[in-house]
This record gives structure tokens, sequence and C-alpha cells, in this order.
């Protein structure tokens, strides 16, 4: 996987660090829709994804409402991330309101082994915007 894991590695570093009781790093891969479920009843969600557009390893970090917003703002799956969260919002009847996109944005969505070094800078930069966030909510 090349840039485009730039998400699954965001949370495979979270996994290493102790992170709250009331936190679960959840790892929808390429079945986002299959995720949605396990949103209901939470209070915030954070969704890390690898977005085409954009300045390449930039970090980017909207609400759901920001999002709209940017056109190149897609995830690389099937769908945009706007396209997910609504689906959850019609589906279920207590989706989180509070949901925070931390997105790294990419060129690169051919395939590869291991991230650009502009996409690693900006998973170490997302890391640390992911940890931000929570420290606010506990």
């Amino acid at each position: 996987m090349g840039d485009d894991g730039a998400g699954i590695e965001v949370i495979n570093r979270l996994g290493q660090i102790k992170l709250p009781e009331n936190v679960e790093l959840l790892n929808a891969g390429l079945d986002s829709f299959g995720i949605l479920g396990k949103l209901e009843g939470r209070k915030k969600v954070i969704i890390v994804d690898a977005l085409r557009g954009g300045e390449t390893g930039k970090v980017y970090t909207l609400s759901f409402e920001e999002i709209e917003k940017f056109e190149f703002m897609y995830s690389l799956h099937d769908f945009t991330i706007e396209h997910l969260i609504k689906t959850g919002q019609e589906i279920y009847s207590e989706f989180p309101e509070d949901i925070q996109i931390v997105g790294i944005g990419i060129s690169d969505i051919e395939g590869g082994i291991g991230l650009s070094r502009e996409v690693e800078k900006g998973v170490d930069i997302a890391v640390d915007v992911v940890l931000k966030e929570v420290r606010e909510c506990v």
C-alpha cells in the first residue's frame, strides 16, 4: 500500500500509544460502510483518511460542516466522507453529532510499498492532531 495507506498508518501508530479507556480505534480499511453501525451512540468520532487533492502531506482538520466547502476532499474509496456521514445520520437514530475529519493530502494513488516522505510527515502530524483531540475530550 502506498500513500493511500496514510489513514491506516495513523491508526496503527495510535494503537501503540496508551489511550484513555473510553477511546476505541476502529480500522475501516476498505469497508467504511461496514463501520457505520459501530459509530452509533458515540459521543465523538474522528475519521482519519488519506485524501486526494490538496497539498501532498498536508493535514486537514475539518468538521463535517466544513468538509462540504472542500470539493477536493474525497476519500479514496467509492464514496466521499460526506456521503458516508450522511448515510450514517439517515440510518442510525443516535449517530454522533461531533464528527472531526483528519485528512492527509496525497497525490499518488498508485499502490507501492510504504509512504512517500511528504505523507510520512503528514502522518506524524495527524497522530499529534488526533491525540490533541482525544485529550480535549477526556
